[in-house]
């Protein structure tokens, strides 16, 4: 019955919204879904912008699939796993909220290697704890990693997307990172959790970050990587 009634009362907001809100034929589309996934090779900052997002997926697959029995070998029956869950949806909102503001001074670039950046030391973090306690020392991470890599992924791919497919390509991104990026997180975790055990999993795509994380910084050092320039302005 709860549940039916946040349903029932976001429908009702939603209609609400979008009863009032104004409707505007969308740009013509000069490209294909084809010329979306083309995107990825067109140059080396795209490729590496999405090579890290793909990273970022995977190391949320392996949270999301693996911290729980993580959790569990350490000792915890479930408080634990719930007090995490609800440090992560707390430090979700307010970065979202203001990822705008986060960004601006950082650019779309240094955005996403914060990210990686956190990223790399939650996971490593993870594949050292001996305490599941531990856990909170690196929890609020997840929201700056989810927040920022969010924003800054949908906003990178809005800029460098074929005139009037921006949604086309941010969907595709959400597909990029959460589908692919996610699935073969898990997919490979499990392999590495079957043959190694379950911290191994976190220190094996902790180190993948790194890797990504050190990539980036050195093309960005060397201006090969830098953030896109929107249609329509000069380079």
């Amino acid at each position: 019955p709860g549940m039916m009634v946040c349903h029932v009362l976001l429908a009702a907001v939603t209609i609400a919204w979008v009863s009032k809100s104004t409707v505007t034929a969308p740009p013509p589309q000069n490209g294909t879904v084809m010329s979306v996934v083309g995107v990825l090779f067109k140059d080396a900052p795209t490729f590496l912008f999405f090579l890290s997002s793909l990273l970022i997926g995977q190391g949320f697959g392996v949270v999301f699939a693996y911290q729980f029995l993580l959790l569990s070998d350490l000792g915890d029956r479930g408080m634990i796993m719930g007090l995490a869950t609800l440090c992560t949806c707390l430090t979700e909102v307010p970065v979202l909220y203001y990822s705008e503001h986060m960004i601006k001074p950082l650019g779309l670039v240094m955005s996403m290697e914060l990210s990686i950046t956190l990223m790399v030391g939650r996971l490593l973090w993870y594949s050292s704890m001996t305490f599941a306690w531990e856990t909170f020392i690196v929890e609020w991470t997840h929201g700056v990693v989810f927040g920022l890599a969010w924003a800054a992924g949908t906003s990178y791919c809005r800029s460098i997307a074929p005139e009037g497919m921006g949604a086309t390509m941010q969907g595709f991104y959400t597909a990029w990172m959460w589908g692919i990026g996610t699935g073969t997180g898990c997919l490979v975790g499990g392999t590495v959790a079957a043959n190694w055990g379950v911290p191994a999993v976190f220190g094996v795509f902790g180190y993948a970050n790194l890797g990504c994380l050190l990539l980036l910084l050195m093309a960005h050092a060397m201006g090969v990587l830098h953030d896109p320039v929107k249609h329509g302005e000069p380079e």
